[in-house]
């Protein structure tokens, strides 16, 4: 009995750790060159995007099959269908629910931005440069606002002597398997209730 005990305590110890194990994910551009790394506990770690290319191989060519019998096409809903006043804004509950729990169980542990406007011609330097902090400074403070970042560092400015817009960019974003599990049980339930509510354009 206490060996089964026992036995039962290290799973579920297994299992809590699991659940718990960090979970880092992080995007970066840097010299026109993008790349995403996901690390695991620290021990593990993947290369999502740039990293060593493969080699291609040549495909071997299929043999052709007997053509297949077109499906019947389901009847498409109207726009109208969904621009219904109740429905937009459940949707919109619903999306804000989700976001709610990203941003409750994901936490940018840094985001840093690097732009530099730079153009031949000083006027349109000027005139980009105005135009990209016109448009980066309510999405930035969008982002403030909704998003758990601890640490950030924004940097975008002129550059009239040196001509070619540079681009730095680097996100860490962490969470573990606990809160990602989380995050898709809730969206799933708020999808449930979406669709228990509009039936006739969820089915």
């Amino acid at each position: 009995m206490t060996t089964v005990l026992m036995i039962l305590a290290i799973f579920f110890a297994l299992i809590i750790l699991l659940l718990l194990a960090p979970i880092r994910l992080i995007i970066s551009y840097h010299d026109e060159h993008f790349k995403a790394t996901l690390h695991i506990a620290g021990l593990l770690r993947f290369n999502l995007a740039g990293g060593d290319k493969k080699p291609r191989t040549e495909k071997k060519h299929k043999k052709e099959s007997a053509p297949k019998k077109p499906k019947p096409e389901k009847p498409k809903k109207s726009l109208q269908t969904y621009l219904q006043p109740a429905l937009l804004t459940d949707i919109l509950d619903t999306v804000g629910t989700i976001l709610r729990s990203i941003r409750k169980n994901i936490t940018i542990a840094r985001f840093n931005l690097s732009l530099i406007i730079a153009d031949k011609n000083a006027a349109v330097t000027a005139l980009t440069y105005g135009s990209v902090c016109a448009l980066a400074a309510p999405l930035l403070a969008l982002l403030a606002r909704k998003a758990n970042i601890k640490r950030q560092s924004i940097h975008i400015a002129p550059d009239f002597e040196t001509p070619g817009h540079k681009l730095d960019f680097e996100t860490h974003i962490t969470t573990n398997l606990g809160h990602l599990i989380l995050i898709a049980f809730t969206a799933l339930k708020a999808f449930a209730t979406l669709k228990q509510k509009h039936p006739d354009v969820f089915h």
